[in-house]
């Protein structure tokens, strides 16, 4: 890959590629997209991607053999807009660096073996899935800051003390939101959760144990 210097895409997904994502990716300075989903991918994310400082969409989903950590300095990817890393066996915590991608829209973690809590700031996004992994610690209130927020999913994981996030600032016309099968006790207050007759707020708590439910 290193002889590719001035690619800007590759879209590889819905193929049968094998073996793993070589260091060199790194060296591709010019990549913008990279999209390797619904492969048989192993082994690790290379430390090396945080050096490709254009890349704007990282997609590598559905690699079931896909394993170890979310880049640590993944948040040197100052223009990503797009995460998405689902169906694999990434594991370890999401990096407090994910914050520094602050042009980041899409961040989907779902389906893995992620640990630890969720970071405080995560971007702009329009999409937040952290759904089916063993996630825990408080559901960060920032999270309502996060103006165009449509989609919010959570559910699948061992969060377990009280709730509270203010969705008031949240002005897209839907609001989906996801807290399933998860262990929390106490109060959950979601205000401005229903803020206005004209726009969609669905809410999914299917398992969740809750004391008291306030929108």
């Amino acid at each position: 890959m290193s002889k590719w210097p001035n690619i800007w895409r590759i879209q590889m997904n819905d193929n049968n590629f094998t073996g793993s994502l070589p260091p060199s990716i790194g060296n591709i300075s010019s990549l913008q997209y990279l999209d390797l989903g619904s492969n048989n991918l192993e082994g690790t994310i290379p430390d090396s991607v945080v050096n490709c400082r254009r890349l704007i969409s990282l997609i590598l989903d559905t690699n079931p053999r896909l394993t170890g950590p979310v880049p640590r300095d993944i948040g040197n990817l100052r223009k990503l807009t797009t995460i998405v890393i689902y169906e694999t066996q990434l594991n370890g915590t999401i990096p407090e660096s994910i914050g520094n991608c602050s042009t980041l829209q899409y961040l989907v973690l779902s389906t893995n073996n992620l640990t630890g809590s969720i970071p405080p700031t995560v971007g702009q996004c329009l999409t937040l899935n952290f759904a089916s992994n063993s996630l825990s610690g408080d559901i960060p209130p920032e999270i309502g800051n996060f103006t165009k927020l449509r989609v919010l999913q959570f559910g699948g994981n061992k969060f377990r003390s009280e709730l509270k996030v203010d969705f008031s600032r949240v002005t897209s016309s839907t609001l989906i939101l996801s807290i399933f099968n998860n262990l929390f006790t106490g109060d959950i207050k979601f205000v401005g959760f229903v803020a206005s007759l004209h726009k969609d707020r669905i809410i999914d708590t299917y398992t969740t144990i809750l004391s008291n439910l306030s929108l």
